[in-house]
């Protein structure tokens, strides 16, 4: 114990330097702990559809082209600014956000290898 008492009293910034290089460290791989096992999860790789989810979010975790998932929701364009949420399109085109959910959930479903749902 003196050692550290002795490392403490002759170089306080060093110390202080190694121990937030310490806590850093640790909260990173905490961090990279937590994102592993929540990537793990098959189910976060291919989300069930929400309303908060963009066309392009969509087609990122299922692996489809933005032009097919777009082409699935009636969307002809692509909206300048800021791209529209599912429940945005919903209220767009007149259709209950659930049903809209719905019939992208069964098409995606229709889409993973298989034919079984979920890949």
């Amino acid at each position: 114990m003196t050692t550290l008492r002795q490392l403490w009293k002759n170089h306080p910034l060093a110390c202080l330097g190694f121990l937030a290089g310490l806590a850093l460290t640790l909260l990173f791989l905490a961090r990279l702990a937590l994102f592993s096992l929540s990537w793990s999860d098959p189910d976060h790789r291919a989300p069930r559809p929400e309303g908060w989810m963009t066309p392009g979010y969509v087609a990122h975790s299922w692996q489809l082209p933005v032009d097919e998932v777009a082409a699935q929701l009636g969307l002809t364009t692509r909206p300048e600014g800021k791209p529209p949420t599912l429940a945005e399109i919903a209220r767009a085109s007149g259709e209950d956000e659930a049903a809209l959910l719905a019939r992208l959930e069964s098409w995606l479903d229709s889409r993973a290898p298989g034919g079984t749902g979920r890949r």
